[in-house]
């Protein structure tokens, strides 16, 4: 479960349909105890614009906020990869997140550029 905060889109009319633009941060839980890396994954459905059809998207998601407990020693944590799905008139985005030692993931941002049909 996320929680949204800071959305924005902005949609220009381009002769294949629309050209969005979404922006936003949400914010998640992972946290991480262990000298192991540990694995996330987070989904989550961008439903600002309904789309008629799947549209062509280009996802990017980047770490906002990280904490470290103690000092921070050994402590890493990564965006593996930030994937888009098209599930029932919206976008849906899926990151796969790597953390270890002591830390905690509270903040996600998200920039997606998307062109398509909207509904």
């Amino acid at each position: 479960m996320v929680t949204f905060d800071n959305r924005f889109h902005l949609i220009t009319p381009i002769s294949e349909g629309s050209l969005v633009f979404l922006t936003g941060t949400v914010i998640v839980n992972a946290n991480s105890t262990g000298p192991a890396w540990q694995r996330f994954n987070v989904s989550f459905n961008l439903d600002d614009v309904r789309w008629a059809s799947a549209p062509r998207v280009a996802p990017a998601v980047s770490l906002a906020t990280i904490a470290t407990g103690a000092e921070g020693n050994n402590a890493g944590w990564a965006v593996d990869r930030s994937n888009s799905h098209f599930v029932d008139g919206f976008i849906q985005l899926s990151c796969d997140l790597a953390v270890v030692g002591t830390v905690s993931l509270i903040r996600l941002t998200y920039q997606v550029t998307a062109i398509g049909i909207r509904a």
